[in-house]
């Protein structure tokens, strides 16, 4: 009896030791995966940041235009005014 114990006792734990190893192996595996999607997900932060610095570029660059325009508008509806109602 003591040595059925015994070998169930061994298939048992050869058995803990396999799940072990595997989870072992699986968890290196997704540190890995988790390691890569860090790398990309920074790169894209940069790419994001990127975007917004010339986001904010081009709206001031807008704006700039727009009131370059109101400018330009003001001095051609004052020439076209007759010279008495200036």
């Amino acid at each position: 009896m003591p040595e059925d114990r015994m070998s169930e006792l061994e298939r048992r734990l050869g058995v803990f030791v396999e799940r072990f190893e595997r989870l072992d192996s699986d968890n290196v595996r997704l540190r890995g995966r988790v390691e890569a999607l860090l790398e990309e997900l920074e790169g894209l932060k940069r790419e994001c940041e990127a975007k917004n610095l010339q986001l904010e570029s081009l709206t001031q660059q807008r704006l700039e235009v727009r009131a370059r325009v109101r400018r330009i508008r003001k001095h051609v509806s004052s020439l076209e005014e007759p010279i008495a109602n200036r």
